[in-house]
C-alpha cells in the first residue's frame, strides 16, 4: 500500500491543529505519516505536539511568520517524509468521511494524474443551502469561462490540501522558499500545469470529505484585522465548534495517542 507523507506547517493554532490532527487519526484509512512542522509557536499548541507519539513533529526555529513561514515548514516537512505521496495540509484543515484519503489517491491514479488539488478557497460541508447555491452558481458560471477559455489569468492553487506524487515533485527541484507569487501556485504553473495530468477537484467533489476553516493562523496571531475576515472566519468557525461530528471529536482525548 502506498504511503501518503501528510505536512502540516502549524503556528499557534492550538484547538484547530488538535481537531486536524485527530479527524485525520479517526477517518485515514490507508498508510500515512503525519508530519507537523511547528514554527517556533512556544505556546500550549506546542505543549500538545510534544505529546503526540503518532505524529513526527518538527520544530522550526524560525522568526519569521506569514508565507515565509509556511514556506520554511513545507521545505522542511518535504526534507523529511518517507511516502511516496505527499499532501500539503492546513492546520485548519478537518478530514469529515472515513476512507478520504484512499477516495483521493484512487481519484488520482484513475485519471492517471501525478496529483490533485482545487480551485476552491471555502470547503464548507455545513454551510446554509443558499449559500451552496451560490457557489454552485459561481462555479457553473466559472467553468463555461474555463470551456470557453475566456479565463486565462493565473489561477490560485488552494493548498489546504494538495497532493502529488513525490518522485514528480523531487524531479522539479521546486523549493517552497524560491515561491514569487504564491508558493503552491508557482509550483502549479511553473513545474506542473502541462507538463503532467493533474487533478483540479470541483467544490462538490471535496465537501463531503473535508472542511477548510481559512486563514486561521493569520486572524487568531493577529496578521489579518480586515473586520470583513475576521468576521467571516468567526461565522465560520462557530458553525464548525457547533456541529456535533466536529464536537464528538474534540472531546476524544483517545485519538490523541
Amino acid at each position: 500500500m502506498d504511503l501518503l507523507s501528510i505536512i502540516i506547517p502549524q503556528y499557534r493554532t492550538e484547538q484547530h491543529i488538535r481537531l486536524c490532527l485527530r479527524s485525520l487519526r479517526k477517518y485515514s484509512q490507508g498508510a500515512i505519516e503525519v508530519l507537523v512542522i511547528d514554527n517556533n509557536s512556544n505556546d500550549a499548541s506546542l505543549e500538545y505536539l510534544r505529546n503526540l507519539s503518532w505524529i513526527k513533529l518538527i520544530e522550526n526555529p524560525t522568526q519569521s511568520l506569514g508565507s515565509r513561514a509556511h514556506a520554511e515548514a513545507l521545505d522542511l516537512g518535504v526534507n523529511q517524509a518517507t511516502g511516496d505521496w505527499l499532501c500539503f495540509f492546513h492546520s485548519d484543515t478537518m478530514v469529515l468521511k472515513p476512507e478520504w484519503d484512499l477516495i483521493l489517491i484512487k481519484k488520482i491514479k484513475d485519471a492517471h494524474a501525478v496529483g490533485l488539488s482545487t480551485l476552491e478557497r471555502d470547503i464548507n460541508k455545513f454551510e446554509p443551502l443558499l449559500e451552496k447555491f451560490k457557489h454552485i452558481l459561481f462555479d457553473f458560471r466559472k467553468n463555461v469561462k474555463i470551456w470557453l477559455g475566456v479565463n486565462k489569468k493565473y489561477e490560485k492553487i488552494m493548498s489546504f490540501c494538495f497532493i502529488i506524487n513525490k518522485d514528480i515533485f523531487l524531479e522539479t527541484r521546486f523549493s517552497f522558499l524560491s515561491g514569487r507569487k504564491d508558493i503552491i501556485s508557482d509550483l502549479y504553473h511553473e513545474k506542473i500545469k502541462g507538463a503532467h495530468p493533474f487533478i483540479l477537484a470541483a467544490r462538490q467533489e471535496l465537501e463531503p470529505l473535508l472542511w477548510h476553516t481559512s486563514n486561521v493562523t493569520s486572524i487568531l496571531t493577529g496578521q489579518i484585522q480586515e473586520k470583513s475576515l475576521v468576521q467571516k472566519f468567526n461565522m465560520k468557525n462557530s458553525m464548525l465548534l457547533q456541529n456535533p461530528a466536529i464536537q464528538e471529536i474534540l472531546s476524544d482525548p483517545s485519538l490523541d495517542f
